[in-house]
């Protein structure tokens, strides 16, 4: 009777080690289920990052060939500039030479009316 006594408090003292064991073992899964949650969303996370970065670096792309697009067309328009002002020099060049040899050429008129009315 005492060797049964003994027997159902130490099947008792297993019921109770294996419950607490258990109560760990479903502790542990739910922390497994929340960290696996977790991974799942920063799976997710990256993807969009990843997608993100992606579009990022095409619009990039598209901006540095707009980029030498619009160096190429200011080089063409400062080459365009240098030459109309290059124009505008020579011809004002040009107007002041006619313009100094209409000076002489009326000042030589008027000298020659000058002493053509003494």
């Amino acid at each position: 009777l005492e060797a049964k006594k003994a027997q159902e408090q130490d099947l008792v003292k297993k019921a109770e080690e294996l419950s607490g064991l258990q109560k760990s073992l479903d502790d542990r899964l739910q922390d497994l289920k929340k960290a696996e949650e977790r991974l799942t969303d920063m799976d997710n996370k990256l993807k969009q990052a990843q997608d993100e970065c992606s579009q990022v670096c095409s619009e990039l792309g598209s901006v540095r060939q707009e980029k030498g697009a619009v160096e190429a067309r200011v080089a063409e328009l400062e080459e365009e500039v240098k030459k109309a002002h290059q124009s505008v020099e020579l011809q004002t060049a040009q107007l002041r030479a006619t313009t100094e040899g209409l000076k002489k050429e009326n000042s030589t008129l008027q000298a020659d009316y000058k002493k053509a009315c003494d």
